[in-house]
C-alpha cells in the first residue's frame, strides 16, 4: 500500500501501478465495495508519497475467528448435553 499526498489531501492506495506520468491504484476507503474502481493521479499533482508500513500487530481478525469458533463449539456442547447426548 502507498500513501499519496496531493495538496492537503492524503489517500491510501493498494494495487499500485506507477506509470511514466501517473500513479494509479484502488483507494482503500472504497475497498471491498469497489475493488475494480481505480484512481489515477498525474505525477505532477503528487506532493509526496510513502510506502505504508504493514500493521503486523493487528490481531483483531484472528481473535474474532477464534472467539466465534470457541462460541460455536461451546454452544454445540451445551445443546448436546441438554438433550442427553454424550
Amino acid at each position: 500500500m502507498v500513501q499519496v499526498w496531493t495538496g492537503p489531501r492524503a489517500m491510501t492506495l493498494r494495487e499500485v501501478v506507477v506509470g511514466s506520468d501517473s500513479v494509479s491504484g484502488v483507494r482503500t476507503d472504497r475497498y471491498p465495495i469497489c475493488d475494480s474502481c481505480r484512481v489515477s493521479i498525474a505525477q505532477t499533482e503528487i506532493d509526496s508519497f510513502r510506502i505504508k508500513p504493514v500493521d503486523s500487530s493487528n490481531n483483531f481478525g484472528s481473535g474474532m475467528l477464534i472467539g466465534l469458533v470457541t462460541g460455536a463449539v461451546v454452544t454445540w456442547a451445551v445443546l448436546l448435553a441438554s438433550f442427553g447426548g454424550t
